[in-house]
C-alpha cells in the first residue's frame, strides 16, 4: 500500500456529482485531470486532486491526513482534516471541512499493479486505484507546472 496510487475508476456517484474530491472540478470550465494518493509508512497520507481549465492542470488541492485499517485489515479509513488542507488556492484553508473515505474489502493485486475497494454498505461504490512507479507522480507535477509539496497556493 505504500506509496502513490492514482485513481483510475470508479462507480461514486458523490465523486461524478462533485467532479473530483472537493467539488471544485464543478466550477465552470473546470473539470477533475486526476486524483493521487500517497500512503506513507509513518500513517501519514496526502490526496492530490488536480483540476483542468480548458483542458490544462492549472490547480492541485492538497489534503493532508492520516489512515489506518481494522483489526482484520479489511477496512480502510483515510481521514482529511479540515484546515490542514490547500484547497481552492489557499493554504491550510479553513473553510474546507475536511474528509474520511472508508474502503472495504480492500485486496492489491498479485503483481501490485491495481488497489480495489468498495465503500461498506448495502450498496457500495467501487473504487480501482493504479501503483505509480518511485518518482512518476513527482515527474508527472514537475511536467505540468505543480507543486510538489502542498497545493496550488494563490499569491
Amino acid at each position: 500500500l505504500l506509496g502513490d496510487w492514482e485513481l483510475v475508476g470508479t462507480t461514486s456517484e458523490e465523486i461524478a456529482k462533485r467532479r473530483g474530491m472537493t467539488g471544485l472540478g464543478a466550477v465552470p470550465f473546470t473539470s477533475p485531470a486526476a486524483i493521487f494518493f500517497r500512503f506513507n509508512p509513518d500513517g501519514s497520507c496526502i490526496a492530490k486532486e488536480i483540476l483542468q481549465f480548458f483542458g490544462q492542470p492549472v490547480m492541485l488541492n492538497e489534503l493532508r491526513g492520516r489512515f489506518g485499517f481494522n483489526p482484520d485489515g479489511r477496512v480502510m479509513q483515510e481521514k482529511y482534516q479540515g484546515g490542514d488542507c490547500d484547497v481552492g488556492g489557499q493554504k491550510n484553508n479553513p473553510g474546507f471541512g475536511g474528509a474520511t473515505a472508508t474502503l472495504a474489502n480492500l485486496c492489491i493485486t498479485a503483481d501490485g499493479a491495481l488497489r480495489l475497494g468498495c465503500t461498506p454498505g448495502a450498496d457500495p461504490r467501487y473504487f480501482v486505484f493504479k501503483k505509480l512507479e518511485d518518482g512518476e507522480l513527482d515527474g508527472w507535477l514537475t511536467q505540468k507546472k505543480l507543486p510538489l509539496d502542498g497545493g496550488t497556493v494563490m499569491g
